[in-house]
């Protein structure tokens, strides 16, 4: 087992957090067999960008890739992985990245940092933004993703230990109040984009019957 310590480094109430680990120096049971591995249970709230975690992957950002198999022997990530899905209607799910490889390595027995960017999905909203004494309604608590840091080894009782506790995550959420405004606001620049492009393209004709008149007369 691998000790460590996970947080969010994101500013409060940010859309787009960093789950941060720090690693703890350890030795694995079995240097020549053991691989360092990172599981993420990634709750129906966030979202794991497979692109971008991939990319992160594959140039040595996050974990130890598997050049020999383009990562797929190092990086899982399954569930759900729809960006658009909204909270109410997303899956959880889970992600599994190689930290280190089998093998003597450099990285074995030191501490590490490692950084997973993660995304908030749209959540459902709430009636209103602020209660009768003056308390925000619309920043509720997410539970973040579980994480669990093992060795991964040819005896199956080095694998995952229980996982901890979830982190909690304070989250902005809509206000259904503000919807006749939104609603209002959208309406109004859709209308007014509309007239625009509308005035543009009839002074744009104008314009050109006018240099067909004057090419005409001269």
């Amino acid at each position: 087992m691998s000790i460590f310590n996970a947080s969010f480094a994101a500013t409060p109430y940010g859309l787009h957090p960093t789950l941060h680990l720090s690693l703890a120096p350890a030795e694995p049971p079995a240097p020549s067999s053991c691989s360092l591995w990172l599981h993420l249970s990634i709750p129906r709230t966030l979202i794991a960008d497979r692109f971008q975690l991939q990319q992160l992957h594959l140039s040595g950002a996050l974990g130890a890739a598997d050049l020999s198999t383009g990562g797929r022997g190092s990086f899982a990530l399954e569930g759900e992985d729809d960006i658009e899905v909204p909270e109410w209607r997303a899956a959880p799910a889970a992600l599994w990245v190689r930290l280190d490889g089998p093998g003597p390595s450099g990285g074995k027995g030191k501490a590490r940092e490692v950084d997973v960017p993660l995304h908030l999905r749209y959540l459902e909203p709430v009636e209103r933004r602020w209660s009768d004494d003056g308390s925000r309604l619309d920043i509720v608590d997410v539970e973040g993703p579980v994480p669990s840091v093992f060795w991964a080894c040819p005896d199956a009782a080095l694998c995952p230990p229980p996982p901890p506790p979830p982190l909690i995550l304070r989250a902005p959420a809509g206000a259904l109040e503000d919807l006749p405004l939104v609603e209002g606001v959208t309406g109004a620049s859709v209308w007014l984009c509309f007239a625009f492009l509308a005035w543009t393209a009839v002074r744009t004709w104008m314009r050109t019957r006018d240099g067909r008149v004057k090419v005409k007369t001269g």
